[in-house]
Order: C-alpha cells, then sequence, then structure tokens
C-alpha cells in the first residue's frame, strides 16, 4: 500500500510570516493569530492487539466490536487537535484477513486498495510545523512468510504493520529492529497545548521613556516558560489628537526565557512626537499564548518636553552600544581542517569608542581565557548567536584598539539559517559592565546588494526594511520573503499598516 501526502492548506507558513511582521496587513495578522490562538489539543492514545497490531485514536476507551482482543492500552503517544482550525485529517484504514485485523492512517483518502477499507476520520494533525510541534513519524514492518524461501504459507504474527510516534528515539529504535519509515504524516503536540497558564510565559512592557525623536521602553517576560520559536515584535504606535494611526515603527525582539528583560528602542523616522500620544505593543500578532493577554500594551501617552538644564553631563565617558553589521561569509576558512563556516562582522561605530577605553591592565587584572588563548585586554568582544529562542556565545575577541572592531570574525561549525541572529557584546573586564548590540538576522547580509539595483532602498534606516519605487522591486522583495529571508517590503506610495 503507498500512502500519498496530500497538500492541504499548503500557504499556513506564509500566513504566520505576515502575521509576525510589521508591514503585513493587520485584518491577515489577526486572523491567523486567532486561528493559531483557537487550536486546542487532545491526547492521542496507542491501543496493541493480542497478535501486536496497533489501533490509534482520541479517548482513552476502545471502541466496541474490535477482535483479536484483548487490546492493551500504551498510554499517550502525542496530543492532536481536537478541531479542524489550521489542521488536515488522517483517515483511519482497516485490513481483515485471516491473519488479523490492521489499522493505518492517511491523509489520502485514495489509499484504500489492496483489501484496505476506509473508516472515515480518526483524528486531525497540524498540516505545518507550528510552534512547539513535532512530526508525527510513519513506519512499516513488512510482511514476512512463515516458511521463508518456500510456497507462501501465511503471514508472520505483527508484520505488515504500521507504527506512529512522536518520539525521535522510538523512531529510531524501531528502524533497528526492522521497521521502515516512510514519511511524516503530520504535526502534533508532545504535551497539551495550550499548558496551563501557571506553565505559559506572560509578556508586559515596562519603563517606557520618549524623546521627542524616539521611545525607548522594556519588554519583560514574567511568566514560567520561554515564548518558543515564535518570531515576537514590539511596536510603536504614533496617534494624533483624533486617534489616527500616523506611524508604526516595529522591532524584532526574539525569544525571550522567563524572567528575562528586553530593551527596545524605537526612532520616528525624524517625525517630532510633540503633539502626538504614543503607545507600546508586544506581540501585536498575538503569536505567542501568554498566561495574561491584558498587559501587552500601554496607555496611550502624551508626550511632554523635558526641560534640559545640561543635556548630558556625563556623555563624554559613557561608552556606547556596538552597532553590528555582517560583511561577509566564507566557507572552510582554514584548510586542513574541520569544515567550518566563518563570518566577518563589522562594528559600524567604532570610531565613537575612545582609545583609552582600551589599554592592557598588566599587573592589574589576572589573565583570563578567551577562546583558545589568555589575555589581560581590558576590553572583549564577545559573540553570541540566537537560534530557536536559545542564546550560545560562539566566541571571544581580546581588543587592543577600537579599529580592531571594524573587522572581527567568528566560525561557525555549521552554517547559520537566515532566521539565526548574532549580536555582539563589549564586556569591559576593569569593572565588569557588558555593552551589547541589536541582533542582527543573518539573512539580511546582501540583501541590499540584491535589492537597490531593482528601485528598493533602506525604510526608515531599518535593518532587513526596504522600500520599493518599482513593481520588480517589490516582486523581487516579496519572492525573498517567501523564500524565507527575513525581510520587509513596503511599496512606495501604497497604503501602510
Amino acid at each position: 500500500m503507498t500512502f500519498k501526502r496530500f497538500g492541504f492548506f499548503c500557504g499556513l507558513l506564509f500566513v504566520f510570516s505576515l502575521a509576525s511582521a510589521w508591514g503585513g496587513p493587520a485584518p491577515l495578522r489577526r486572523k491567523a493569530a486567532a486561528a493559531f490562538q483557537a487550536i486546542k489539543t487532545e491526547p492521542l492514545y496507542r491501543f496493541r492487539s493480542r497478535k501486536g497490531y496497533l489501533l490509534y485514536k482520541t479517548g482513552a476507551g476502545l471502541p466496541g466490536g474490535l477482535t483479536d482482543g484483548p487490546w492493551k492500552s500504551e498510554g499517550v503517544v502525542c496530543h492532536v487537535p481536537n478541531n479542524t482550525r489550521q489542521t488536515k485529517p488522517l483517515y483511519e484504514l482497516m485490513k481483515a484477513d485471516d491473519y488479523a485485523v490492521r489499522y493505518a492512517y492517511t491523509n489520502n483518502t485514495g489509499a484504500a486498495q489492496g483489501g484496505w477499507q476506509l473508516r472515515g476520520v480518526a483524528f486531525y494533525v497540524a498540516a505545518e510545523q507550528l510552534p512547539g510541534t513535532v512530526p508525527l513519524y510513519q513506519l512499516h514492518l513488512p510482511p514476512r512468510e512463515t516458511d521463508p524461501g518456500k510456497e507462501f504459507s501465511g503471514m508472520v504474527v505483527g508484520t505488515d504493520a504500521y507504527l506512529y510516534t512522536a518520539s525521535a528515539s522510538e523512531k529510531a529504535a524501531a528502524q533497528k529492529a526492522g521497521w521502515r519509515f516512510q514519511e511524516v504524516v503530520g504535526y502534533v503536540w508532545p504535551s497539551p497545548y495550550p499548558p496551563p497558564a501557571a506553565e505559559m510565559p506572560d509578556l508586559s512592557v515596562r519603563q517606557v521613556e520618549a524623546e521627542e525623536f524616539s521611545v525607548r521602553a522594556v519588554v519583560f517576560n514574567g511568566g514560567k516558560a520561554n515564548t518558543g520559536g515564535a518570531h515576537l515584535y514590539a511596536h510603536l504606535l504614533l496617534y494624533d489628537k483624533a486617534g489616527k494611526t500616523l506611524f508604526s515603527d516595529g522591532k524584532y525582539v526574539g525569544g525571550m526565557s522567563p524572567g528575562q528583560s528586553q530593551q527596545v528602542v524605537f526612532e520616528t523616522g525624524g517625525r517630532s512626537l510633540v503633539g502626538l500620544r504614543y503607545q507600546v505593543k508586544v506581540d501585536l500578532a498575538d503569536a505567542v499564548r501568554e498566561a495574561d493577554e491584558s498587559n501587552n500594551v500601554t496607555a496611550p501617552a502624551e508626550f511632554r518636553r523635558k526641560l534640559k538644564i545640561n543635556s548630558d553631563p556625563g556623555a563624554a565617558g559613557r561608552v556606547p552600544v556596538p552597532s553590528i553589521a555582517l560583511t561577509g561569509v566564507e566557507a572552510n576558512p582554514a584548510q586542513g581542517r574541520p569544515k567550518r563556516t566563518r563570518y566577518r562582522l563589522t562594528i559600524s561605530n567604532a570610531d565613537a569608542y575612545r582609545p583609552d577605553w582600551f589599554q592592557s591592565l598588566r599587573g592589574k587584572l589576572p589573565p583570563n581565557p578567551c577562546g583558545d588563548g589568555m589575555t589581560d585586554a581590558r576590553m572583549l568582544l564577545r559573540f553570541t548567536v540566537e537560534r530557536g529562542g536559545q542564546s550560545r556565545e560562539v566566541g571571544c575577541k581580546p581588543l587592543g584598539s577600537p579599529q580592531e572592531m571594524r573587522n572581527v570574525a567568528f566560525d561557525s561549525a555549521e552554517p547559520l539559517a537566515d532566521s539565526d541572529r548574532v549580536r555582539v557584546t563589549l564586556e569591559d573586564r576593569a569593572d565588569g559592565a557588558r555593552y551589547e548590540s541589536g541582533s542582527y538576522a543573518v539573512g539580511w547580509f546582501g540583501l541590499g546588494d540584491v535589492l537597490t539595483t531593482v528601485g528598493c532602498k533602506s525604510f526608515l534606516g531599518r535593518a532587513g526594511s526596504y522600500l520599493c519605487t518599482t513593481d520588480k522591486g517589490m516582486s523581487v522583495c516579496e519572492n525573498l520573503r517567501v523564500q524565507g529571508k527575513p525581510v520587509q517590503c513596503t511599496r512606495a506610495g501604497k497604503a501602510q499598516d
């Protein structure tokens, strides 16, 4: 019997990318987010017959009229959606002959052949890999004769069977025992969704401070779980006195663990806040299910110009935050060594750092490991990669002068994905202070070289955001976004959300 994939809701991931992007239409964002938030799961149980065949169903009780008993429950395999939004059905197939009754599950209604009978929808699975889901694997144990090498006289009990599991380790063990992996039939949750409120993240906006041309806010996860793989953004919205939205700026926040704070700075693109009201929202697209959804937005506030007697008396001694950009990617730069990929970066504001901050602290500070060597440099530059809501340090460089930050690099054992992000932290070992850059998406590298030639330019100075003045440019930009590039495309002259 052959099981074929059935393409159902094939545009789901595309809808989710729009839901998380700043430039997507608001109704589409809300529709996609509402559909995802509406999903609830129920446990999927597995039962095994006396002859070793498997039956899968929701609900802990067995259906009546089963043969080849006794059937024994093997517990919960995974959790599947209990409604049809953003899901696809798996139909139950049954074959009953002299050897046993056997069951299989497929999304292809044309698979009922060779003695298999279609019995209707058994349960639902997610059509694409949503945040928090894992693959549901289908494996088959081919039929074997009872008398190998001679005329067929029967089938070994327990063969010609189908196994479904969401456990990669169970899949591997089954393959070692002779089962053959066939396909991923859909995606399921390893634990109940949504989780109890006590086990969920809880995002809020804190410490909002406004200047005439910028707003600074702190996003905080006060829940008991991380935000997962959702594309989490914070937004600044500006309103006139009548409540009309005049401006919106989205900033990528990334994954947040319990208790983590993330500072976000919004620039108004030269628009003065005088006479306007401002509001900061986190997770505008509701991509993250939270314990409390009511605290994601601040109340609209009127901007009040501050009276400055001394604009910034400590500016001369303040260490700026590094501003980074990816400048090059090299495959296997060190010949004769294990294959690695080198990522070159520049700190574009290196000239803003005073040379005396980089003096050696020899004799005042003990040597400290940095990579493969030891150093007594005062300033260290540490490289961090963010992937799937998790951060890991991938390198460190001692600095002897600010000029050294114009061309720095780190190596990775495997190539980074477009959605992975890089950031650097400048560490001052004299006082323990750390100055962390914003995160830079790997997929932003090289976008400007492609898009500026077809009529697109950087929009309001935000990395990965482009304003296109031609239809060709907009088409190229959209194609890059559909291919997975973390790019936001706006057509000049068209309405913007």
